[in-house]
């Protein structure tokens, strides 16, 4: 777990033995390190170089791979898809193929293509021994489109009509509570201020509610945004 050690001693190795027949794979490892460091940016350059320079040896063909996870974990779907799109044409009776469509159907399914993803759950051979994902995960399609989902304009309406009610649209029942309680104790504090002829103070509480106001309707938009990638969040990490 000390990737940063590993690092230096690998590069040390690059060093004394440049032609050494284990280079390539040493450079693999160092890519690995970097990417179990969660320096993806030094990742991608190492496992990119890799792949170029060694692309017909088992160490280009697992950095092909580990490129794709990489985007994969920078939440670069797109990237890590085409990354994989790749793999595909450049190594197409590659032994883990299927295992390469399932992950290339979840990155077309984290960028909203369910279609396209059961068409590459649905290209696993049937004899796979990954055949049985690739119908789970076909399964899961369908589910992916009946996520609960909640709509920010709606509920941003719903707060402008009512201090709280997006907060309670959204399932934040205590938040509702504090936003209604507030904006009416402060809107009241206003109204109180001009009947005493106290325009200042009035004015002030007039500009604090506008700032309550309109903060609330902020709050409950941003809120419905926050639930449905909180689902869809729940929904990949089961997957």
């Amino acid at each position: 777990g000390d990737y940063y050690r590993a690092i230096t001693e690998y590069e040390r190795f690059i060093f004394l033995y440049p032609s050494n027949s284990l280079a390539s794979l040493v450079r693999h490892k160092i890519a690995m390190a970097y990417f179990h460091g969660r320096k993806w940016d030094a990742a991608i350059a190492h496992f990119t170089d890799v792949k170029e320079k060694h692309g017909g040896e088992p160490a280009g063909r697992d950095a092909s791979l580990m490129l794709a996870d990489t985007y994969y974990q920078m939440g670069q779907y797109s990237k890590a898809e085409g990354a994989l799109d790749q793999f595909q044409k450049r190594y197409p009776e590659d032994g883990l193929m299927d295992q390469v469509r399932l992950k290339e159907g979840v990155c077309l399914l984290r960028l909203g293509n369910p279609n396209w993803a059961r068409d590459s759950f649905a290209r696993v051979g049937t004899n796979s021994p990954s055949r049985r994902a690739a119908e789970e995960l076909t399964a899961c399609v369908a589910k992916h489109g009946r996520l609960p989902q909640k709509s920010a304009g709606c509920a941003a309406g719903l707060s402008a009509l009512v201090p709280g009610a997006g907060q309670l649209y959204i399932g934040r029942p205590h938040d509702a509570l504090i936003s209604f309680l507030v904006n009416g104790i402060v809107t009241l504090g206003a109204v109180e201020a001009y009947r005493h002829d106290e325009r200042v103070a009035g004015a002030l509480l007039v500009g604090l509610e506008s700032v309550w106001y309109f903060g609330n309707i902020y709050n409950a938009a941003g809120g419905a945004h926050k639930f449905n990638r909180r689902q869809s969040d729940i929904f990949f990490n089961d997957l």
